[in-house]
């Protein structure tokens, strides 16, 4: 899963995600459903090849969507592992990037499935932070 890829499934449009620009993300991100993709700035070795793809997720069925998904990321309750490790993320990493698309909840569990599947052929594994491929 490249850039290109990515750009003709709709995730053109890539904005900071770190601490300090949390306002600004979370001011432009909608609270409806879609699939967002985190990337680092700069690429990394995987089983084949490199990728910058960080995470995938869908906030299919989330209360109030990609905003309510995001959100959490950094202020993860006690029970949300994912949350934690992509705060931990956040706390260590020198610039992310995240993208969304706007979709029906079937159409983003539907198009995260396809993501993660491309990248799994790609790279013979997942992307670094989703610990399994969707159901």
């Amino acid at each position: 899963m490249f850039n290109h890829d990515l750009r003709r499934l709709g995730f053109d449009m890539w904005l900071p995600f770190t601490a300090e620009a949390r306002a600004h993300l979370l001011n432009n991100i909608p609270d409806r459903d879609g699939v967002y993709i985190i990337r680092s700035a700069e690429p990394f070795g995987r089983y084949r090849g490199q990728s910058d793809i960080v995470y995938v997720g869908s906030s299919a069925g989330a209360t109030r969507g990609l905003k309510g998904r995001i959100t959490f990321f950094f202020r993860p309750g006690p029970s949300q592992y994912t949350s934690k490790r992509i705060k931990a993320l956040l706390d260590l990493a020198e610039r992310l990037e995240i993208s969304f698309r706007i979709c029906t909840a079937m159409e983003a569990r539907n198009l995260e499935k396809a993501i993660i599947k491309q990248y799994v052929e790609d790279h013979l594994e997942l992307p670094p932070y989703n610990r399994s491929e969707p159901r």
